[in-house]
């Protein structure tokens, strides 16, 4: 029993040491047009952040959404069911050049990093949507 509380209080350091963010400029947040939709709605979200690439998901996964990863800062959303939505945001800087014909999904996904890496943050905003 021991074992298990102390390995449990070991991940949540880790967890939380990884979530900080090592620098004020590193800190990354969402704002959403609304936080209370209608079915059919679409909700923009936008994020603050001083890097050049960002990822995109919600859960649950039924939502329309323009971007996964995009170098946008803002995002649109349509749902058409009701329910609570978590919108959900990791951002990092890639090295991406659009005029050298490169695939920012590429870049993306090539990017070498590893956990608690300055640069890389994550946000998430959740959505109420009513019939």
């Amino acid at each position: 029993m021991k074992k298990v509380s102390l390995l449990l209080m070991v991940l949540a350091a880790v967890f939380f040491a990884c979530t900080k963010s090592n620098d004020a400029r590193d800190q990354i947040s969402l704002s959403a047009s609304t936080t209370q939709a209608m079915v059919g709605q679409t909700v923009s979200v936008t994020v603050s952040s001083n890097v050049n690439a960002t990822q995109w998901t919600v859960t649950p996964s039924t939502v329309s959404k323009a971007f996964v990863i995009t170098t946008n800062k803002t995002n649109y959303f349509n749902f058409s069911e009701a329910g609570v939505y978590t919108v959900s945001v990791s951002a990092k800087s890639v090295d991406y050049d659009s005029t050298a014909h490169q695939s920012l999904d590429s870049c993306w996904n090539h990017t070498s990093h590893g956990h608690c890496v300055k640069g890389i943050d994550s946000a998430s905003i959740k959505i109420i949507v009513t019939k």
